[in-house]
C-alpha cells in the first residue's frame, strides 16, 4: 500500500522545492532592488520656487474698518504672488512680484471707488442727488479716487504687502528649514519652516516657527502654501 503514495510524495516533494525556489529568488530579488527613495527639502530646495498665499483676510479687515460700506463692499479673494529664492551658499530670500502685486491693489482701489460712489450717492440721494454730491465732494476738496486711495493708505495695504518681504541665512536638515537674518540665529534653530513634500518641484510650506507671534504674521495666515520650482 505504501508504494501507492510514494508517487503522491513525489509530486508533494517537488512542489516544496519548487516553492522553496519561488522563495529564495524573491528574497534574492528584494536584496537587489533599492528601496525608493524619500525626497527630502534638503536635496531639493536650492533654486528659485514660486507659490501664491490667500490673504483675503486683508479685504475682509478693511470692510470691518470702514463700517459705513456695509452693503456696499463684499470683501473677496486676494492672492499675492510670491517668490523664494535658496541659494546654495545658504542665502535665501522672499519677495512679491511687483508688477502683480501692483494690479492687485489697482483692482481693490477700483473695488472700493464703485463701493464708494453706491454709498455717496445713496447718501445723498434724497437731495436728488448727482449735483448735491459733486457740490460736497468740491465742500470737501476730495474726490472718490483720493477717498478709496485713503482707504487702502489708512489700512497700511501695500505697505503690509511689501512687507512679505525677506532675507537672512537658512539651513536645509530633512524635511525642515531653519532660518534667521544671519548664521547665528539659523544655529539657535529657534525659527524653522516645515515641508511637505510633493515632488522634486512642487512641495508645501505646512508650518512655520517663530519667536516672535507677530514675526511674519502674513506668510503663517496663508499656510499652506504650495510653491512650485520655476
Amino acid at each position: 500500500m505504501l508504494k501507492r503514495f510514494l508517487p503522491f510524495f513525489a509530486v508533494v516533494a517537488a512542489l516544496a522545492v519548487l516553492a522553496g525556489c519561488g522563495s529564495v529568488n524573491t528574497s534574492s530579488k528584494s536584496k537587489t532592488e533599492a528601496p525608493e527613495k524619500e525626497i527630502t527639502a534638503q536635496e531639493i530646495i536650492v533654486g528659485s520656487w514660486e507659490g501664491v498665499l490667500d490673504v483675503s483676510y486683508l479685504e475682509e479687515k478693511i470692510f470691518e474698518n470702514e463700517k459705513e460700506l456695509t452693503g456696499y463692499f463684499t470683501p473677496g479673494s486676494f492672492e499675492l504672488p510670491v517668490v523664494f529664492e535658496f541659494s546654495a551658499d545658504g542665502g535665501y530670500a522672499v519677495s512679491v512680484k511687483t508688477e502683480e502685486t501692483d494690479a492687485r491693489i489697482a483692482e481693490l482701489s477700483e473695488k472700493l471707488k464703485a463701493a464708494l460712489k453706491l454709498y455717496f450717492t445713496d447718501a445723498f440721494s434724497l437731495e436728488n442727488s448727482g449735483e448735491a454730491l459733486d457740490k460736497f465732494l468740491k465742500e470737501q476738496r476730495i474726490s472718490i479716487d483720493e477717498a478709496a486711495q485713503d482707504i487702502i493708505t489708512k489700512n497700511a495695504l501695500k505697505g503690509t504687502l511689501y512687507a512679505v518681504q525677506y532675507a537672512g541665512r537658512y539651513l536645509p536638515e530633512g524635511d525642515k528649514c531653519f532660518f534667521g537674518e544671519d548664521d547665528a540665529q539659523v544655529a539657535a534653530r529657534e525659527r524653522y519652516t516645515a515641508f511637505e513634500i510633493k515632488s522634486e518641484t512642487e512641495m508645501s510650506i505646512v508650518e512655520i516657527a517663530v519667536p516672535d507671534d507677530k514675526e511674519m504674521q502674513l506668510l503663517k495666515k496663508a499656510l499652506p502654501i504650495t510653491i512650485k520650482k520655476r
